[in-house]
C-alpha cells in the first residue's frame, strides 16, 4: 500500500493512515513551516500548517507521506542533520510518481 494507491483512489486516506499507523493534524504554525512528520510512541504524526490553502495542504500532505514511505520519520523532539538530503530524495520520489 503506497501513495500511488491513494492517488488512484484504490484506497481511502483513512485506510492509508491506518495502514501506516499515522494520524493527520492541522495546526496553526509559523509561515515558514508548511508541514512535518514526527514519530511519537510508535505513531507517525503528520502535522500540516492550517494557514495553507486547501491545494497547498494537499501538496504538503503528499510530501509528508513521501517522507513516511522513505522512512524519514523523526523521533519526537529530535532534529535530523539529514533534512537537506531527505528533501532531495522526496523531490526525486515525487517526480518518479509523476504527480505534483
Amino acid at each position: 500500500m503506497n501513495i500511488r494507491n491513494l492517488i488512484n483512489n484504490d484506497i481511502t486516506q483513512d485506510d492509508y493512515l491506518r495502514y501506516n499507523n499515522a494520524t493527520l493534524l492541522f495546526k496553526k504554525m509559523p509561515n515558514e513551516i508548511n508541514g512535518l512528520i514526527v514519530r511519537k510512541r510508535d505513531v507517525n504524526v503528520i502535522i500540516i500548517n492550517d494557514y495553507l490553502s486547501e491545494e497547498d495542504k494537499r501538496k504538503i500532505f503528499l510530501h509528508e507521506l513521501s517522507h513516511l514511505e522513505l522512512n524519514h520519520t523523526y523521533k519526537y523532539n529530535v532534529i535530523s542533520d539529514n533534512s537537506n538530503i531527505y528533501e532531495k530524495e522526496i523531490d526525486n520520489y515525487i517526480n518518479d510518481l509523476n504527480f505534483d
